[in-house]
């Protein structure tokens, strides 16, 4: 039984208009008859290449689900420092998605331009995609400014000049009905083994025009279990890097996000308080009340309680969900009545650039007014029920009090 141990190769090869000669050795070291395992023989796991069929439809994204963006990026510096023109950006974001009602919220810290090693201030960006208007609030400040969800015409990531970073975030790059390549499990980092997939998109930039984009995205080789239930659903997401098609090489025109913390579970809808984006005059605190029964459970299960009464006054109000904020109970035992405050906002009037306000649907844009009209005629009729939860796991239909609908003061 042998084994290679040297080879040599001798001959000639045309370069530069003339012949050379060409000797060259190899030796084998530590020659192994075993057969090689098939990820040896996949392209590089971020790597497209022309003319490969995407057959691969990946797990779909849950309905609900957070985790923190380790993004990273080359940023152009506005001014040459000491002959520098790139900076390399990490900009970590905690994300929030419910795909139900179809919101998100990013959270970050802004990018201080004056000074790249200083912290920045918090900002909370919740995104509506039933409307494409995204509400950016300065939780330093609580003061808020109102731009279009869409991504940015120019490049893949942009830093304002009030440090805001305007990106497409990670679960935004791709959509569900994207089929991708297996680029095999080839990658360790951050110690957890990742499956390798690729795919190709079309972006329209307004300078460049169309590009056509390669997007890597790595899901690890372990599933995760879904809270609250002990079936494996899914892989998880881990990362995903983006670059023009053709310039695999140019690690300035990458991005890359590190997905870290991924977790399944429905947010609280208090996350996304749009509340600070309006002005008094754009919102209606109300108040009305129920029945009240000795078997309900408020305090303890507050999340589903103000779940139910939103959906109940969305549903007779003719709104989205995000137009129905700050709900809050007040029981009253002696008495047996429950009193619920809330407070409806308005579709903001002022031009939005990118938003074409009249494709949106009537529950989007419905003038407040008319929402508070749709409530003073539901409820007078006896029609706003509203389902709670009891202890013995059911849920009690109640009727809002057809003689009590009020407006309230509710501090800023």
């Amino acid at each position: 039984h042998t084994i290679p141990v040297e080879a040599q190769v001798n001959g000639e090869y045309w370069f530069l208009d003339k012949w050379h000669t060409a000797d060259m050795y190899f030796e084998f070291v530590d020659f192994k008859e075993d057969p090689p395992s098939p990820d040896e023989f996949y392209p590089p796991a971020d790597l497209s290449c022309e003319g490969r069929s995407m057959e691969i439809d990946l797990p779909k994204v849950p309905e609900f689900f957070s985790y923190t963006d380790e993004a990273l990026f080359l940023f152009e510096l506005p001014i040459s420092d000491n002959g520098v023109r790139f900076a390399e950006i990490l900009s970590t974001t905690n994300e929030n998605y419910d795909y139900l009602q179809k919101v998100s919220r990013s959270d970050y810290r802004t990018i201080n331009l004056a000074d790249l090693e200083k912290r920045g201030t918090y900002v909370n960006e919740i995104k509506d995609f039933r409307s494409n208007v995204m509400y950016r609030i300065w939780a330093d400040y609580g003061n808020c400014t109102i731009d279009y969800v869409g991504h940015d015409m120019i490049s893949d990531v942009n830093v304002n000049p009030d440090g805001t970073v305007t990106m497409t975030r990670p679960f935004e790059m791709f959509g569900l009905d994207k089929k991708f390549a297996y680029n095999g499990r080839v990658w360790k980092e951050r110690g957890i083994s990742m499956d390798s997939y690729v795919t190709q998109i079309e972006k329209t930039y307004e300078i460049d025009g169309s590009k056509n984009m390669t997007l890597a995205l790595w899901l690890s080789g372990g599933e995760i279990q879904v809270e609250g239930d002990s079936t494996m659903e899914y892989k998880v997401p881990t990362k995903i890097e983006t670059y023009p098609t053709n310039d695999y090489l140019d690690v300035r025109k990458r991005r890359m996000h590190n997905i870290v913390g991924f977790r399944t579970g429905e947010p609280d809808f208090r996350l996304f308080d749009i509340t600070p984006c309006f002005l008094d005059y754009q919102m209606s605190h109300r108040m009305i009340k129920t029945v009240w029964q000795d078997d309900f459970i408020v305090d303890s299960n507050l999340k589903s309680v103000q779940d139910r009464i939103r959906s109940a006054i969305m549903n007779a109000a003719k709104v989205t969900p995000l137009r129905v904020k700050t709900i809050q109970v007040y029981e009253e035992p002696e008495n047996m009545l429950l009193y619920i405050v809330f407070t409806l906002v308005d579709f903001p009037r002022e031009h939005i650039s990118g938003v074409n306000v009249s494709t949106l649907p009537p529950e989007v844009t419905l003038a407040l007014p008319s929402v508070v009209e749709n409530l003073q005629t539901v409820i007078p009729n006896n029609e706003l029920k509203i389902e709670l939860p009891k202890k013995d796991g059911t849920f009690a239909a109640v009727m809002a009090a057809p003689d009590y609908f009020q407006e309230v003061d509710r501090p800023s």
